[in-house]
């Protein structure tokens, strides 16, 4: 494959923001709730900012811990989502950027 020269691809990045995000939650259904948040930020081609917390759902449980290794003592005098929304919001916004949201079944992140 033959790399695009640095004026072509430099100008494909040109105000453009991608964002990627990827999410742990208590578990698969409508309910589940984050429990983990952490993205990336890309532009011009380069990472400018990165980002993750812990987020304490609420909730007694924070469901399959095998799977994402998040305990609820780990998660215990974290942040509430409401807490750290503004920051998410932040890092999905910038004006006068077209901003791409990126990661493995964001669909589901973004209902969330």
């Amino acid at each position: 494959m033959t790399a695009l020269p640095d004026t072509v691809a430099s100008s494909l990045w040109k105000d453009v923001r991608l964002v990627v995000l990827d999410t742990e939650t208590t578990g698969l259904d409508a309910q589940a709730r984050i429990i983990s948040i952490g993205a990336f930020v890309i532009e011009d081609g380069l990472t400018i900012d990165s980002w993750a917390a812990l987020v304490d759902p609420g909730l007694a449980t924070v469901g399959a811990t095998h799977i994402h290794r998040i305990t609820a003592a780990m998660l215990r005098g974290k942040p509430s989502f409401a807490r750290v929304a503004d920051r998410v919001r932040a890092l999905l916004t910038a004006p006068g950027k077209t901003v791409f949201l990126v990661g493995h079944n964001v669909q589901f992140d973004v209902k969330r």
